[in-house]
């Protein structure tokens, strides 16, 4: 089993590909992601009810205290007593990164309902994809091994058609050593490359599902259209005092 050509071969040929078929990013993150999946899944059932509890502890104070008061804890989360209660969301970018972004949206006014929601729906499907590319990356190349194993074996047989003049031992050798090339490509492929393609796949589906968790929360609907009526009616008020003018003119004539 031990034949270093073989392995210099199928690994050799593995990782060129991987290096020249995805960009340098996504090459980054594969390398970076890979030591992650030995700690188990990402995503606990404390951490959905720490973001509930924090969007729940944003949108309470925003109803008490007006939209503004909650802008100071929006832009400088890390020194917010608010966000500090929750230090597993405070160390998530991507979910801290995801909940700023909307609550500043909310704060502005900007926005209405429909237009926020179509526009997290797109930001999700976005991250989506970005978050799959490194599992998409692997699994190319978990379909290339066995292919690698196999331009590895036949250059085994040419390597061992010299030989014929050699004994059966040594011809009976170079044939196994070649098909040691077959077999480690297929073994790294469905051993090691496949199940990491997976396991990646899996990781990216638990953090879509978790950012989905942030932008669907009970309190959402209900905080944006009470938003979108206090600014309506800020709006209606000028156009209702000048409608009581003429009222009072008449009265005091």
């Amino acid at each position: 089993m031990w034949q270093p050509y073989e392995y210099w071969i199928i690994g050799g040929a593995a990782i060129g590909a991987f290096l020249i078929a995805n960009p340098i990013g996504v090459v980054m993150r594969v390398f970076k992601s890979i030591p992650s999946l030995l700690k188990g899944s990402k995503y606990k059932s404390e951490d959905y009810l720490d973001l509930l509890a924090l969007m729940y502890k944003l949108f309470t104070k925003a109803r008490k205290e007006g939209l503004m008061a909650v802008e100071s804890d929006i832009e400088e989360p890390e020194s917010s007593e608010v966000f500090q209660a929750h230090p597993r969301i405070l160390k998530d970018h991507h979910a801290m990164e995801f909940i700023t972004d909307y609550m500043r949206l909310i704060i502005s006014g900007s926005m209405n309902p429909h237009e926020l929601d179509a526009l997290m729906d797109l930001d999700l499907e976005t991250h989506h994809e970005e978050s799959h590319q490194p599992a998409h990356a692997v699994h190319r190349v978990a379909e290339a091994l066995p292919g690698f194993g196999i331009i590895a074996a036949v250059l085994g047989i040419v390597m061992t058609m010299g030989r014929l003049d050699g004994s059966v031992a040594e011809i009976g050798s170079s044939v196994a050593a070649a098909l040691v090339g077959s077999l480690l490509g297929i073994l790294m492929a469905y051993g090691f490359a496949g199940p990491t393609s997976t396991a990646l796949e899996s990781r990216a589906q638990e953090e879509a599902k978790f950012l989905h968790s942030a932008s669907r929360p009970a309190s959402w609907p209900t905080y944006r259209a009470t938003a979108l009526r206090s600014r309506s009616s800020s709006a209606a008020r000028p156009w209702k005092a000048q409608c009581a003018r003429p009222s009072q003119n008449l009265r005091s004539t």
